[in-house]
């Protein structure tokens, strides 16, 4: 979604270092590497909570100061999906251990090969092996919806990207490659991956 929001190379970098470094501290994050040529291919980034998910908590946190007016028309519309109670379906969920993924992507010269689904899948084990009861994403893209559909996620809140208002403007409405922005969770069950190559 920053591509479409137009942020800069540099805050799109220097939000991703910030989040990598996190990420990798909670032991749920996934890097798919090519191993004939040592070339990172694919990533998929998530940290691990407790209970409902706290936006002073999460990911707009790492946003470089100098970048955040940049980035707020996005995470404003990502708060707005956790308002009122998205998850009353999932009456444990505010007692549960819950991996919220950040990003996922893969190289353009590697897509379509099933980097992201093994990434997805690998990290769905590794929340379920670190004791997570839940998994949330939110999709900004026709692919991860698809994605994590496939995987079972469910759609728990939509904010349609043509009717999204910040200050004043609809921030999103040249977006043409997918209607809204979604909230999605999966309530975690076994895993069959053992290993996860390119």
């Amino acid at each position: 979604m920053t591509n479409i929001t137009r942020i800069p190379l540099e805050a799109e970098i220097q939000f991703n270092l910030a989040v990598c470094k996190r990420s990798a501290l909670h032991g749920v994050s996934v890097v798919a590497i090519d191993t004939n040529n040592d070339k990172l291919v694919g990533v998929s980034t998530g940290f691990i909570r407790q209970g409902f998910l706290n936006p002073e908590e999460g990911d707009t946190a790492l946003i470089p100061e100098k970048f955040s007016d940049l980035f707020d028309p996005m995470y404003s519309a990502v708060d707005e999906l956790y308002v009122g109670n998205p998850f009353q379906d999932y009456p444990d969920f505010q007692s549960s251990r819950i991996m919220q993924i950040i990003n996922i992507g893969t190289h353009p010269e590697y897509q379509g090969k099933g980097i992201a689904s093994k990434s997805a899948e690998k990290q769905i084990c590794l929340a379920r092996d670190a004791g997570c009861r839940y998994i949330v994403v939110e999709c900004t893209g026709p692919y991860t919806q698809k994605l994590y559909a496939k995987f079972g996620f469910h759609t728990v809140n939509e904010i349609m990207y043509d009717e999204y208002h910040y200050k004043g403007k609809i921030p999103f409405k040249n977006i043409k490659s997918c209607s809204s922005l979604i909230l999605m969770i999966k309530q975690i069950s076994g895993c069959d991956i053992d290993t996860l190559t390119p």
